[in-house]
């Protein structure tokens, strides 16, 4: 029998799998603030809401973001340069950490 962790491996696989191919056709480059949390959570693995994305685009914090006829857009592209830019940042920023106590 399985190992429960070999299971939920399995399961997250599938959801990911399911998840890109639903954003992939049509071919999705703008989605809207529903369809990118979903992005975040299972492609990039980023846990966040459409309340927390809504208030990081207030601060101008969060990813960049497009408005056309009034709704709220965000293109993969500029989710994935946003996740790889705070994959960056959080990295420097524990370097700095560790070599500051040396």
């Amino acid at each position: 029998m399985p190992s429960r962790s070999a299971v939920q491996s399995a399961v997250q696989s599938a959801v990911r799998s399911a998840v890109r191919s639903a954003l992939d056709y049509p071919p999705a480059r703008l989605l809207n603030p529903p369809k990118t949390v979903i992005f975040l959570k299972t492609i990039r693995g980023v846990q966040t809401t459409e309340n927390t994305m809504r208030q990081w685009r207030h601060e101008g914090r969060g990813p960049v973001a497009t408005v056309i006829a009034g709704r709220i857009l965000y293109s993969v592209e500029d989710l994935n340069a946003w996740v790889d830019e705070q994959i960056r940042e959080s990295r420097d920023s524990h370097r700095r950490a560790a070599s500051a106590r040396l």
